[in-house]
């Protein structure tokens, strides 16, 4: 277990399967070749019981140096107790305001709202709301995005 540097990663030859180099230096980090030849950087931890992998991201676009730094971040939020690639795995299924849009209309405007307001709340999320900002996730809206959708 050599430490990982840009010549190692380089170096790297690519194998009929994918295998992973561990750095001696930072117990848990380490590069990730796969058949094609790709690399990419990546930690290795313990939540709990169970070991959880999560990528860093691509060699080329970024440095030895940046992912080593990324993957100490990321085994220090696991030192406090976080889990990390969890905490990105629900931000990916955080609902978009599209879907909420839907899922409010679905769930609240027509049992309790006249037709003539649902239809009106359809029209605004599909005519202003949607195309605007309708891809954002809902956590990640802020207050100058809806002064921009007021506007």
């Amino acid at each position: 277990m050599p430490k990982i540097t840009k010549r190692i990663v380089e170096a790297a030859e690519p194998r009929e399967k994918d295998y992973i180099i561990f750095d001696s230096d930072l117990p848990g980090f380490g590069i990730r070749i796969l058949p094609s030849g790709k690399r990419s950087y990546m930690v290795q931890y313990r939540a709990g019981r169970t070991f959880r992998r999560m990528s860093l991201g691509m060699h080329g676009i970024l440095t030895t140096e940046k992912a080593r730094t990324e993957a100490m971040k990321v085994l220090a939020a696991v030192q406090d107790g976080n889990d990390p690639a969890a905490a990105r795995d629900r931000a990916r299924h955080d609902p978009t305001l599209k879907e909420l849009g839907e899922r409010v209309l679905a769930d609240h405007a027509e049992h309790h709202c006249k037709p003539g307001t649902v239809v009106g709340y359809r029209y605004y999320l599909k005519t202003y709301i949607n195309p605007r900002a309708g891809k954002l996730q809902v956590a990640a809206i802020t207050r100058a995005d809806i002064a921009r959708l007021h506007r």
